[in-house]
This record gives structure tokens, sequence and C-alpha cells, in this order.
């Protein structure tokens, strides 16, 4: 028996301790090591183990890396293993040191090191792992750019979608600042709502920063900060980038379109014209005040009685009516007054607008008509 063990130290460690054979015999066992293989005394464990290869590590092949590194090193530090608690069954986590002892002669006596439960810590790192898998899992297969930064904007992680968002590798962008990439005039925008994440206040939605191409382009990506610098697995402000460049050009395009369609029907009414503004997609239907009054009609009218305008075309014109709202063109359209029951000749001028946010699609239809008077037998505006 060893100084160490007829010390009360070895009884009394928390964590267990042994001696074993090169063989694999265990022969002693303190009261820690007793408890943890689920026996309730170190005779009972002794009698029980046969033969700790076999017996204690779950991965097939340990044990022998165990002797390989007491034959090259004479020791083991944090040798971490999965085992069997020796009566239940149950698996568990460990870390052992060991150490050879050796007779006055230099040969091998036996083997003794301590063991220490580590399964929480070592399920910790598990669950860790697992949770950076799934994280990246989502992240990488997602459509949206995702960055992890610090509080200070130095990001640690970016997504493979930076190729196709930016033109760039996901490991270009990692270790350097998130102001290396937005345009100068969005730098302080993006420094504030990265303090604000820290701080943990909710954004109004998603905020837009013109972020730099690897072509030299800006795009504009609609970005979301969240605060996860408290969670292990990221340790970080999750920035999910959309880039919304194209959605924006084509909002820009559709509001200089209505703007434009603004002034030219101002232009119109101040002419005299008569302007009906229709929606092919919805069927929506605005009627200027003189085109009502050219035809004798008021906004009630229109409201109520689906049709009125066509129902007043000359049968004889109905076929280029419908073809003047399929082209721009431009065509003299006999039609019946309301207010007296005679023959009025209007020009009808049809424009189709195709919708900058339906790809192109015609979207809507505006249709001009002024009152045209005979004039010794010809057509003449008013």
């Amino acid at each position: 028996m060893t100084a160490f063990e007829s010390s009360t130290l070895f009884d009394l460690l928390p964590i267990g301790a042994y001696r074993s054979t090169t063989d694999g015999r265990q022969l002693r066992a303190n009261a820690a090591l007793v408890r943890l293989n689920g026996y309730a005394s170190e005779a009972e464990l002794l009698a029980a183990v046969k033969d700790i290869d076999r017996e204690w590590y779950v991965e097939p092949g340990r044990r022998q890396r165990f002797l390989d590194l007491m034959q090259r090193n004479g020791r083991v530090v944090n040798f971490v293993s999965q085992i069997y608690r020796h009566k239940t069954r149950e698996r568990i986590w460990i870390r052992e040191n060991a150490h050879v002892v050796r007779d006055a002669n230099g040969d091998v006596l036996c083997f003794e090191g301590t063991v220490e439960d580590i399964t929480e810590s070592q399920q910790a790192l598990q669950d860790l792992s697992d949770s950076e898998r799934r994280f990246r899992a989502l992240t990488e297969k997602a459509r949206v750019l995702t960055l992890v930064c610090d509080a200070q904007g130095r990001i640690s992680y970016a997504s493979e979608a930076t190729r196709s968002m930016l033109g760039r590798t996901n490991a270009s962008m990692v270790g350097s600042r998130l102001t290396d990439w937005v345009h100068p005039d969005d730098a302080a925008a993006v420094h504030d709502a990265l303090g604000a994440a820290a701080r943990d206040e909710i954004a109004d939605g998603e905020a837009i920063y013109r972020f730099r191409h690897a072509d030299g382009s800006w795009h504009q990506l609609a970005t979301l900060a969240s605060n996860y610098l408290q969670e292990e697995a990221v340790q970080g402000i999750v920035l999910n980038c959309r880039d919304a460049t194209e959605r924006l050009r084509a909002e820009a395009a559709e509001r200089a379109l209505i703007e434009n369609e603004s002034r030219w029907k101002l232009a119109l009414e101040s002419a005299g014209d008569g302007v009906w503004d229709c929606d092919l997609l919805t069927g929506a239907q605005v009627f200027s005040r003189r085109f009502l009054d050219m035809y004798g009609l008021t906004e009630q009218d229109v409201a109520t009685t689906d049709g009125q305008i066509d129902l007043r075309t000359h049968p004889d014109d109905v076929a280029r009516r419908d073809q003047a709202r399929h082209h721009p063109l431009h065509v003299v359209q006999p039609v019946v007054a309301a207010v007296e029951g005679e023959p009025l000749d209007v020009e009808h001028v049809a424009d189709r607008h195709r919708d900058a946010l339906r790809l192109g699609e015609p979207g809507r239809v505006v249709v001009a008509r002024r009152e045209v008077a005979r004039v010794g037998g010809d057509r003449a505006c008013h």
C-alpha cells in the first residue's frame, strides 16, 4: 500500500481515485469512485470489475489509447472519455488523470489516478455544438445575409449569402468592421443601430443601409439587428439583411410614374380634356370632372351603374373603342351625349402603362377624350 492509499486524503477526495493493474484489474477504489460506479462499498466494486477495457469504456480501443499514452509519457492528463457506471450501465463522461507507479528497479507496478464526473459540462458543450450547427444550417441555407458582430461592429460570422448578395466570400468579411462595407453616409446610423440593439431597444422594423458590392456598386440592404450577446452559441449582435435594391428602384420608378401622370392629367384638364384612369388588375376607375361633364354624368352615376360610359358608345365604334384600350393610338369615336340625346364626336386617346412592380405587365389604361365639333363636314377640336 502506498503512502497515498494509506492517507485520509485517498478516502476523502471528492473525486474518484484508484489503483489498477496494466492488464485492467481494479486494485483499489476510494469512496467517490465507488459511488460513481453505482456500488455501496469498495469490496463490492473490486469483486465486480474484471476487465476495465471491456467493462468501463464506451468507445472501443479507448483503453488502448490510455495504455499507449502511459507507455510513451508515463502519465495521462485530462483524458476525457465516455464510460459506463459499472453497476447500472448508465453512460457518463469523465476526465481522468493518471501516472505510472514503478518499483525500485523501474519496473511498472500499477497505475494510480483520479476520475472526475464531467457529464454536465460535457453535455453543455454538446448542446452548444448542436446549437451552433443548427444556427449555421439555418443561416447557410437562408436567402438572407446573416452577419454576427460585437457591439463595436467587428464581424465574427458571415453567411454564404455574401456571395450572391455582395459578390464576396464570407471569409473576406470576418474580422473586419461592419462600417468597412457600408456607405460612409450610413456609418453613423449603423453605429447607432448596433448600440440600440446592445441595449435591447426594439427597432421600428428594418433599416435600409447601402453595402458595397464587389463590383463597386451600392446595394441597399433591409437590415434588422437583434441582440444575442448573452447567448453562448452566438455571443454577438445578429443582423439579418435582405437585398431591397430592385424593390426600391421599382418603387422609385412607380412614384416617378405617378408624379408624371399627375402632371399629365393636370395638363389635360387645363386643356379641357376629360381623363379616365382604369386599373386593369383591380378594376378600379377614376373619372375627371371634365370627363363626366362631357357625358352628362355624375360621380354617383358611374359609382352605381357599371358600364355607363361603354353603354354610350355608338355600336359602329365598339370594336375601335376596345382596340384603343389595348394599343396606344388615337381614334375619333362618335358617342351619344346623355344631356341632349344627339350624336357628339369625341377624340379618344388610350395609353397603356406597364406596372413597374409587376415585371412590366400592363397594369393600367389611361384614356383622354376631348369633344370634337363638326365644321363643314370635318371634325375640329373645341
